[in-house]
């Protein structure tokens, strides 16, 4: 109000005292989750869809439908669990054998009265045991529920006994590396490095020729001293002596002797007279 005036202007009565109630306010809570969620995310899809329009929408029970989007297979019992708003009560199921259960629920008061005093109601639900969820397929199943809420949100996975956040719904979260489909990691074995001894060959083995080359020749005696050195003839015969009468074959006798004054030849040139023995000129 305008002094002086009686009248109310514009001014800054209002927004001064709203400045001041909130410098002193505590932080507002504006957390999405009431729980912790894992640090590690893999990347599964999750939609509602198809839903029941008419007489038809109530109870409201619109598909959910899951696709695997990683590398890996989902073992049957694979467990999802999401937040719904406490706004619809908590009796959420489904129709299609996934056994949902509320397993949470942030609001403990019999009805309404004084507002809700929590924020959300947390469901779980599981694949069949006897069924999969191979890379790239999905599954749909019948949810149920009997009030109006915002989607549900603060989704995990667990299977081999550790939880995961979903990509699409934790952007900040590290993603899980799943193996190649069809492959299982190998450990590769290590062995110690041994020092081989090199063998020396032995005599045979260096005597031996190599393949593809010659044995080393051994120069051949010369048949005169092969003769000399051990009696024999080239060939292996033994030689004739021709002092030893009937030394060559069996019937054989040596040649008799020159009689006395043939010529006989001898190592020089031209024949020579032999001389006759003593006693007998």
């Amino acid at each position: 109000m305008e002094r002086g005036q009686g009248q109310y202007e514009t001014g800054d009565t209002l927004t001064t005292a709203m400045y001041d109630a909130f410098k002193s306010a505590s932080p507002y809570g504006a957390k999405r989750s009431t729980i912790d969620l894992p640090t590690q995310a893999v990347n599964i899809d999750v939609s509602f869809g198809q839903f029941a329009l008419g007489d038809s929408n109530y109870p409201i029970s619109p598909k959910l439908k899951i696709t695997n989007r990683t590398q890996a297979t989902l073992p049957g019992g694979t467990e999802f669990q999401f937040d719904y708003s406490t706004s619809a009560p908590a009796n959420a199921k489904d129709q299609s054998g996934f056994g949902t259960t509320i397993v949470r629920s942030d609001h403990k008061a019999a009805n309404n009265i004084g507002g809700l005093k929590g924020d959300y109601n947390r469901v779980s639900l599981k694949l069949p045991a006897w069924q999969t969820l191979a890379p790239g397929a999905s599954v749909e199943l019948d949810f149920v529920y009997y009030l109006p809420t915002s989607t549900p949100s603060n989704w995990t996975v667990t299977f081999g006994g550790k939880s995961y956040a979903l990509a699409g719904t934790w952007p900040g979260a590290p993603p899980w590396s799943s193996p190649a489909p069809g492959r299982t990691p190998r450990r590769r074995r290590t062995r110690p490095a041994r020092r081989r001894a090199r063998r020396r060959p032995s005599r045979a083995a260096a005597a031996r020729p190599r393949p593809g080359t010659r044995p080393p020749s051994t120069p051949a005696a010369p048949p005169s001293a092969t003769a000399a050195t051990s009696g024999r003839r080239p060939g292996g015969r033994r030689a004739r002596r021709p002092d030893r009468p009937g030394s060559g074959a069996r019937g054989r006798t040596s040649a008799p002797a020159d009689p006395p004054g043939s010529a006989v030849r001898g190592p020089g040139p031209g024949p020579r007279t032999a001389e006759a023995p003593a006693g007998r000129r």
